[in-house]
């Protein structure tokens, strides 16, 4: 079919019956007859953008912007707002319907939002947008799309990418990535990062794109001998945060599981896993240069572990067995780690100041040992080399092994001497900087 039938007059030209018809179809049906296609308005008189609400409390957001302007049609007019629009529905009884209107001023090209009573008619100027009802409290309790066959939660921002999962967990409210010590605290926070929007699994709704304030965790009454895999789920109240504990700090309990490649708790696919944290005692953790309790899957950002041999020198507690590097038990550092996938290393720099003849020494990355037995101080690292005069050691341990670094482990300094002559340096001078460095993303 040819469109648009009319074409362009020029002055002078005669204006024809024909002529105008043709106009007239090309305005009403895109050039098609009348036996043949409805007229544009009847197709355009339902015609909405995409609608993205969004709810903090007693106040509904109709989200909008320059470039991701909402539109739609009242009365016949075409309309657009471009920039949010909210509503604090007062004066409803709790539990009555309440009708969302888009509402057209005379001379506007913009609409506002509007609430009454669903049970009254709509004004010629208004069109319905949703129903919601309120708490005692006035806080929107229920909420639902009436101008689409698809429904909006509560703290919703409509259909969602799975793939979208903004934010961090962090031991610092309003810090997503804090570049101090934080010795000790007693709540786990779900901290925006670049954005503040998580996709979560619905049941017969598929991926729905919430946003969220920071979300908080108390960790009182969690175990401290076992990790806690930590998760983002639509709760009654909105997006909230949950823990799974694990059977150990090195076996989880609760398997996990994919949902169009998004890792998900396996016994509820509403639940979006997001980390991996421990505790450092009863109700409380830390994260800390040398001890590192959380673990991120998104946003994942590097995290640095140093911890250096307190100790100048001394010789080796046992020999022609492993033993804490210059009798330090202190000089250990630890991580959790919550995915086996997850990226780790970690180096021991030493050094050898004196060695008995025919003797040597080596230097170790002991993992999970009982420092106070020797018999049970083993070396883990991948790397080490054996030195038989004055002088760096060094061993490296990394990533490798399905299960070696998951969970929360302890890496500690060691040393092997095959003599009673050798002495270790610690902090032997001011510029040495003796001990475990390294670290992971997470």
């Amino acid at each position: 079919m040819p469109y648009p039938l009319s074409s362009a007059v020029q002055p002078g030209d005669p204006t024809l019956a024909d002529q105008y018809n043709q106009l007239r179809s090309d305005a009403l049906r895109l050039g098609a007859s009348e036996s043949e296609a409805v007229p544009l308005a009847g197709l355009l008189r339902a015609y909405r953008s995409p609608l993205r609400f969004s709810i903090r409390g007693t106040t509904l957001q109709l989200e909008a912007s320059e470039n991701d302007p909402c539109a739609l049609l009242i009365n016949g007019f075409a309309l657009e707002t471009k920039a949010p629009l909210t509503l604090t529905p007062t004066g409803f009884p709790a539990g009555e319907r309440i009708a969302v209107c888009a509402l057209r001023s005379a001379g506007s090209p913009s609409f506002t939002l509007t609430a009454k009573k669903a049970n009254e008619p709509i004004g010629v100027d208004e069109r319905k947008l949703a129903e919601l009802t309120l708490t005692p409290e006035s806080t929107i309790e229920s909420f639902r799309l009436t101008d689409a066959d698809s429904v909006a939660d509560p703290d919703g921002a409509g259909e969602g990418c799975a793939a979208r999962c903004d934010g961090r967990l962090t031991l610092v409210s309003g810090n997503p990535c804090p570049a101090f010590d934080v010795p000790s605290a007693d709540t786990l926070c779900w901290t925006p990062y670049q954005g503040n929007e998580i996709a979560l699994l619905r049941p017969n709704q598929g991926w729905r794109t919430y946003r969220f304030d920071e979300l908080r965790l108390p960790l009182s009454g969690m175990d401290a001998t076992a990790c806690q895999d930590i998760f983002v789920g639509k709760g009654a109240a909105g997006v909230e945060l949950r823990s799974v504990p694990w059977s150990s700090l090195t076996n989880r309990a609760q398997p996990l599981a994919r949902r169009d490649g998004v890792l998900v708790l396996e016994a509820d696919p509403g639940l979006r896993y997001v980390g991996t944290i421990a505790l450092s005692g009863a109700g409380k953790t830390r994260d800390t240069l040398s001890e590192r309790n959380i673990w991120n899957l998104y946003g994942q950002e590097f995290r640095p572990l140093r911890k250096s041999a307190a100790a100048a020198q001394l010789g080796p507690a046992a020999v022609s067995r492993w033993s804490p590097y210059v009798r330090d038990k202190n000089a250990v550092v630890s991580a959790v780690i919550g995915l086996s996938q997850g990226d780790f290393s970690l180096t021991a720099a030493g050094s050898l100041h004196a060695v008995s003849a025919g003797s040597y020494a080596v230097l170790g990355i002991a993992i999970d040992a009982d420092l106070d037995d020797p018999d049970l101080i083993l070396n883990s690292a991948d790397l080490a080399a054996h030195a038989a005069a004055p002088g760096p050691l060094q061993a490296l341990i990394s990533s490798r092994g399905t299960t070696r670094h998951l969970g929360k482990h302890v890496y500690a300094m060691i040393s092997y001497s095959s003599g009673a002559g050798q002495i270790f340096n610690g902090s032997f001078l001011a510029q040495d900087q003796i001990g475990l460095c390294g670290g992971f993303y997470g």
